[in-house]
C-alpha cells in the first residue's frame, strides 16, 4: 500500500466520520434547542410571575386588607421559593399578623416588616435604587377611596341591623298568627 492509498483511507475514515457528525447534529439539535427553548420559557415565566406579584404588592401596600393584596401574599412561597431571604421577610411578616389578635406586634413593626418584605423582593428583581423609606412614604391614597370604603361599610352595617330586626318581626309575626290560629280553633270547638 502506498502513501497515495493511505491518503485515500485516511480521506475516506474523516468523510464518514463528518457524516456521522453531521447526522448527530441534524438528529439530537432539534431535540437540545426544544429543551434549551422550554427551559428559557420556563424561567422568563417564573420572573414574569415574580414581577406581577411584587408589582400587585407595591401597588396595593397603602390597602394591607385589600383581597388583592392577601392572595398575592399567599402566593410569594410559591413564586419567590428560589430566593431565601425574601422567603424570611415573608415568614417574619406573617408570623406578625398572626399575632395582630394578641396584642403583641405594633403597626409600626408590621409595617416596617411589610416594608422589608417589598424591599427583599424589589432586590431581588434588580430594583437595587428602591428604598425601604420610598416603599414605606410614597404612596398615594385618595380621601375619596376612604369615604368609598366607609360608605360601603355603612351600608353593610345598615343591610346587617335592617335583616336582623326584619328576622326577629319575623318571628314575632309568626308567633302572633299561631296564636291567632290557637284561639281560632278554640272558638270553633
Amino acid at each position: 500500500m502506498d502513501v497515495k492509498d493511505k491518503f485515500e483511507i485516511f480521506y475516506w475514515i474523516i468523510s464518514l466520520l463528518i457524516l456521522i457528525a453531521t447526522i448527530f447534529a441534524i438528529y439530537f439539535s432539534p431535540i437540545k434547542a426544544t429543551k434549551i427553548g422550554r427551559e428559557l420559557n420556563e424561567q422568563q415565566n417564573h420572573l414574569t410571575a415574580k414581577m406581577q406579584l411584587f408589582l400587585e404588592l407595591f401597588a396595593l401596600r397603602g390597602e394591607p386588607v385589600n383581597y388583592r393584596f392577601v392572595e398575592g401574599l399567599n402566593k410569594i412561597i410559591i413564586v419567590f421559593n428560589d430566593d431565601e431571604k425574601v422567603l424570611k421577610a415573608w415568614k417574619n411578616y406573617f408570623n406578625s399578623l398572626c399575632k395582630i389578635n394578641t396584642y403583641t406586634v405594633t403597626s409600626t413593626e408590621i409595617e416596617s416588616l411589610k416594608t422589608t418584605l417589598l424591599y427583599e423582593m424589589a432586590n431581588s428583581l434588580g430594583y437595587k435604587n428602591l428604598q425601604q423609606l420610598d416603599i414605606l412614604n410614597d404612596y398615594y391614597k385618595p380621601i375619596a377611596h376612604g369615604d368609598f370604603v366607609n360608605s360601603e361599610n355603612e351600608m353593610k352595617r345598615v343591610q346587617y341591623d335592617f335583616f336582623t330586626k326584619s328576622s326577629a318581626l319575623n318571628d314575632i309575626l309568626v308567633e302572633v298568627y299561631k296564636q291567632q290560629l290557637d284561639n281560632d280553633k278554640e272558638k270553633l270547638s
